[in-house]
């Protein structure tokens, strides 16, 4: 059976058409696909920019590598009293998960350390902690700051409770959690 066709120029005609909306949905399909791709390769940048920024990476991440911690007050090497603050600054919130200390150890045992009252709580920056140190005059101490892992936390607070219980504070290893992030050494002065 023999189909027939009057008109030869409507057949044209719709395979120009029809061509010409094949070339229109190749052209449609390569500008949605260079915008789909040039949107995720700024979603992409963007996203490193935001996680590399020395202010969010640690917050996101979890890192202390970023966190620099500074002592200010006193400068190493001075001379202290038995009693006395220390202080200095933060460059960013300490990260979650993770705890900001103040230790003492006496220069002459390097396994005793002593955590200071409880842990330091920065604020815009900035943190001061008292410090106790016990021992005789012209003994050299380390102060250190060190951010700790929150199971250490515990065992520290543990130790802080069980010492005002019996009234012994018996100097406990570094925490193997804890990155030393600034470290002095002091004098005691009686």
């Amino acid at each position: 059976m023999r189909l027939h066709v009057d008109n030869c120029e409507e057949i044209d005609k719709s395979r120009k058409n029809k061509g010409d909306w094949n070339l229109i949905l190749h052209r449609l399909q390569e500008k949605i696909s260079y915008k789909v791709i040039a949107f995720f390769v700024i979603v992409i940048i963007l996203f490193y920019m935001i996680v590399t920024s020395p202010m969010i990476y640690p917050i996101i991440m979890n890192k202390t590598s970023m966190v620099h911690i500074e002592i200010s007050n006193p400068i190493d090497g001075s001379k202290a009293p038995e009693l006395f603050q220390v202080s200095g600054s933060i460059n960013i919130n300490v990260p979650n998960g993770q705890y900001m200390w103040i230790m003492v150890n006496p220069v002459s045992d390097p396994n005793a350390w002593f955590p200071q009252s409880f842990s330091v709580v920065p604020y815009y920056g900035k943190w001061v902690q008292n410090v106790r140190i016990y021992g005789k005059s012209g003994e050299k101490f380390n102060i250190a700051v060190i951010l700790i892992n929150e199971f250490d936390n515990r065992l520290i607070l543990d130790w802080i409770t069980q010492g005002r219980d019996t009234g012994r504070f018996p100097g406990i290893p570094l925490p193997n959690s804890a990155i030393i992030k600034d470290k002095i050494v002091v004098q005691l002065v009686t």
